[in-house]
């Protein structure tokens, strides 16, 4: 019983405590749920607040991370800052060190080893180098401005006696010195070079009678353009050091050009030798207008171009872009040359449109100095030929077309601005796009000389026929001009023998393309060089028949024979221009590209243009077969 009565009351005791747990558990859910009535906003609140405060701290972690951040680009920013605004003294700076670094060097050098090949090579490269550098302080040092400050200022009238004294002196110092040296070593030694000198005058007729405006013909810039021409022949033909530097560059042009063989035989392997046209000329023209294209893009053709041409504007009294133009001829062809002074076409009176349009006839670009060179033309002929021809143009242009009045234009101390860089970005761009301008020129050269060669052939196959039908053998272009052109060549100073032969290469280059007459003058050369090395090892006398020149013992025949030295040099010098039918259309075209206003009168002057351009060639020659030893 005892037993029972104490399970009871253990067992109420339990369920009041269950009683009181479900009570307090009522309770409790009761309270919650008044708290979460009641308290509900105090708890939004809280939770915003530790949201914002949760914010804040990253708000502030971000914020000092972009703090450092913007610290990092505040010193960046500062230093940009200080190079833009300083750039021009910090260029300086980094130019003059790398100068001054250079010329350690070469001190360094020069003293270690002077006496061969390369160290004349670096001295004078570095000559050249320190005077582009310093090119301004040379200009402000120049003897004219001086001459003029010190005279000029206090009397200008003293300025103009002086020049008119100093103009007759030179004039008449310098035709003495012409007349007894021509009197003392060509008449005494080399009379047969007299024909040469018969020929200057007789080319010289011949432009005044094509004159549009006889009256106002310059005499000044005729005689001191055949000075010029006069004296640097003389120099480069005369004198052992004149000689020796135009071997020298010579020399250093061709090594360069055989660089891009390393190039063609990369990409064809070196079976391209079997291929010279294509797989050798190509190449070599690409690298080169590479070469040309970043020396324009740093500015150095334009220094050349600049200072050259206002030497010789300042000379023989021509009109600035004029000369300009006529320097630019010697290392550009006539379309870029075009492209210098595109900005001042507009504004050029039609005598000088004449003188830019006949400087691109008379000269050779530098391009074609790597494509004739291909072909076994001395590269020596080409430069100095290229060089005598730039006052020969302006003495042809001014004499066929010269300038309205006789006094130079007002404009004349005109300040021209010649472009550098033109749309290139960087040197490679202005590589690469020098390159793919090569590749277009070279395409053109390919062209023509595929077109002609093949119509030559129709054309002289269809004269052959009428000529057989009529009884006359052998009747070609060729020998047309042959006859037709035998004075001109004669009168140039070409060896009577070979006059004939160089008459048909000079035809060619007129009506159909240079670039046919110097393939045919390659050819001479050859053979002569054959000729040579077979008489060295022989010693015997050779065939002859119809001018071909047959070796028994190697039991060849040297077709069309070959020409004498005289008669090499004179030709070389007399084809170097792109005086020719087809060129004159083409420089048309480029003139209206650039120039649409001046469209009216460009074809009435193309056959004096073409006639003068080949004159002032012919002119060339005839001073270099003057002063042929």
């Amino acid at each position: 019983m005892d037993t029972d009565l104490n399970k009871s009351k253990q067992n109420s005791f339990e369920n009041e405590i269950q009683m009181d747990i479900i009570s307090s558990n009522d309770t409790e859910s009761k309270e919650c749920k008044e708290t979460s009535v009641t308290n509900r906003p105090n708890i939004g609140i809280q939770s915003i607040s530790s949201i914002v405060e949760l914010e804040t701290v990253i708000t502030e972690d971000d914020r000092t991370g972009m703090e450092k951040k913007f610290f990092i680009d505040k010193i960046f920013d500062g230093i940009q800052d200080t190079i833009l605004e300083h750039k021009r003294i910090l260029k300086q700076i980094t130019y003059s060190i790398l100068l001054l670094l250079y010329l350690a060097y070469v001190v360094y050098s020069l003293s270690f080893r002077f006496g061969d090949e390369g160290s004349w090579r670096l001295l004078i490269c570095t000559i050249l180098l320190l005077m582009y550098s310093g090119r301004g302080i040379i200009k402000k040092l120049s003897l004219y401005q001086l001459f003029e400050k010190t005279f000029g200022s206090k009397n200008p009238e003293n300025i103009v006696k002086m020049k008119k004294i100093l103009r007759w002196t030179l004039y008449f110092v310098v035709l003495t010195l012409i007349a007894v040296y021509i009197g003392l070593t060509v008449i005494q030694t080399r009379p047969r070079n007299l024909v040469s000198l018969g020929g200057i005058f007789v080319f010289i007729f011949i432009l005044f009678l094509m004159s549009n405006n006889k009256a106002n013909i310059n005499w000044h810039t005729v005689f001191w353009g055949l000075s010029l021409q006069f004296g640097f022949a003389l120099i480069v033909l005369r004198t052992e050091w004149g000689i020796n530097a135009v071997r020298w560059i010579t020399d250093r042009f061709l090594e360069f050009i055989v660089f891009a063989d390393n190039g063609s035989a990369f990409i064809f392997s070196e079976k391209y030798k079997e291929f010279k046209v294509i797989f050798k000329v190509v190449p070599s023209v690409i690298v080169f207008c590479a070469f040309v294209a970043v020396l324009s893009y740093l500015g150095v053709l334009a220094f050349i171009f600049s200072n050259l041409g206002c030497v010789l504007g300042y000379c023989l009294q021509t009109h600035p872009l004029e000369s300009i133009n006529a320097v630019t001829n010697i290392f550009m062809s006539g379309i870029e040359s075009l492209v210098v002074i595109n900005e001042y076409i507009d504004s050029l009176s039609t005598s000088q449109v004449f003188c830019v349009y006949t400087n691109g006839l008379s000269s050779i670009a530098g391009f074609a100095f790597v494509v004739f060179a291909n072909f076994g033309i001395p590269v020596e002929y080409l430069l100095t030929a290229s060089i005598m021809s730039a006052p020969a143009a302006l003495v042809a242009s001014k004499i066929v077309y010269p300038s309205e009045t006789l006094k130079l234009c007002k404009d004349d101390d005109k300040k021209y601005f010649i472009a550098t860089k033109s749309d290139r970005k960087s040197v490679v761009e202005a590589m690469a796009k020098g390159g793919l301008q090569g590749l277009q020129l070279v395409k053109g050269v390919l062209i023509n000389i595929l077109t002609y060669i093949s119509l030559l052939a129709f054309a002289n196959a269809t004269i052959t026929w009428f000529g057989e039908r009529a009884g006359v053998k052998e009747l070609t272009i060729g020998k047309i001009f042959s006859y037709c052109l035998w004075p001109l060549a004669f009168v140039m100073g070409i060896d009577a023998i070979d006059c004939l032969k160089v008459a048909e290469m000079l035809g060619v280059r007129m009506f159909a393309t240079l670039i046919l007459s110097y393939i045919r003058m390659g050819k001479y050369l050859s053979n002569k060089e054959k000729y040579n090395e077979y008489t060295a090892i022989y010693n015997n006398t050779v065939l002859t028949a119809s001018d071909d020149i047959f070796l028994p013992n190697w039991n060849t025949t040297l077709e069309n024979g070959i020409l004498t030295d005289r008669s090499e040099m004179i030709a070389t010098y007399a084809m170097c221009g792109f005086a020719s039918i087809p060129s004159v259309w083409i420089s048309i075209g480029s003139f209206v590209a650039l120039a649409p206003s001046r469209l009216g009168e460009l074809p009435r002057m193309a056959i004096r243009a073409l006639i003068a351009g080949t004159i002032a060639s012919y002119l060339t020659a005839c001073v270099a077969g003057l002063l042929l030893s």
